[in-house]
């Protein structure tokens, strides 16, 4: 929510590169269909995403509140656990306190839905374009300089993505599993007391949780894997049949990708299914030592 506020200047001028060079390629009638098949596939996505990330804590309210009538509010709970400022003793206060406490419920999930929207909107159409690029490579060759600017403007594009996303990644793929553990945790202790009301609520909120880190880091590996093929073909062309101005340019790109151009946090962390892998091992390693501890108690 910080940086979509703070920098959302170079957030705009970033997608409207991203949309120029969507909108030039898409003027050759041969990429037309690759770029028009990605933008639908991108726009399901966000709707998709958006009605998930929307529909999780009305269907959390909806479980919440059916639950308190039938309790008769002995069990009053929160859509997120914080402490209210005022007594909530009186039922008046206590659906005040809903009211306010649901409000910061949204709100989240609103902040958590346009970034995920501009995940998902910027991998859809960079992985289409780097596939465009990919295919002048292999039909047209490398004589063509199209191919050598338009390689330089996606690989900038990308860069820059990295240097402004790259730390709210890195925040939300190290906080968003934690979640996940608190509730693993109250999921198998209801089910153990079986406590089966309660289990509606706290399978909503694991996979809700789950989502986040999980779309960050298939994102990542999207654009990671369509660049890598890219380099792969510059590296399968015929360039001893090409002039020597073109074995240069050639030469200078193949030299630029010696470095990896990747979706990272400082070259530290990628976001890919490697680092999927190790969240979702983590999860597992802590939900069998929850199992063993109760089990030993």
């Amino acid at each position: 929510m910080y940086i979509l506020c703070t920098r959302t200047k170079d957030i705009r001028q970033l997608f409207n590169r991203l949309e120029d060079i969507h909108n030039k390629m898409s003027k050759d009638a041969d990429n037309r269909t690759i770029l028009l098949k990605s933008e639908k596939i991108g726009k399901k996505l966000v709707v998709y995403f958006t009605f998930y990330d929307l529909f999780i804590p009305i269907l959390l309210l909806i479980f919440k509140t059916i639950h308190e009538y039938f309790t008769d509010f002995e069990h009053r709970t929160y859509l997120i656990q914080i402490s209210i400022p005022w007594n909530t003793d009186k039922i008046w206060a206590y659906l005040l306190a809903n009211v306010f406490v649901s409000t910061m419920a949204f709100s989240c999930c609103m902040a958590l839905v346009t970034f995920g929207s501009g995940e998902l909107t910027f991998t859809i159409q960079t992985s289409a374009c780097l596939k465009v690029l990919r295919t002048y490579f292999e039909n047209r060759g490398p004589a063509d300089q199209i191919i050598y600017q338009y390689h330089d403007t996606l690989i900038q594009i990308i860069v820059d993505y990295n240097k402004i996303f790259s730390e709210a990644m890195f925040v939300e793929t190290l906080l968003s599993p934690l979640m996940p553990c608190g509730y693993m945790m109250t999921l198998l202790r209801s089910i153990r007391k079986r406590h089966f009301n309660e289990l509606g609520p706290v399978i909503v909120k694991v996979f809700g949780c789950m989502a986040l880190f999980i779309i960050t880091l298939s994102c990542g590996q999207e654009v990671n894997t369509q660049v890598e093929r890219l380099h792969e073909s510059s590296y399968t062309s015929k360039w001893y049949e090409e002039t020597p101005k073109v074995r240069r340019d050639l030469l200078t790109l193949m030299i630029r990708t010696t470095k990896p151009i990747t979706i990272n946090y400082r070259l530290f962390i990628n976001f890919d299914r490697e680092c999927l892998a190790t969240v979702l091992r983590g999860l597992y390693s802590f939900l069998m030592l929850v199992i063993n501890f109760d089990t030993d108690s």
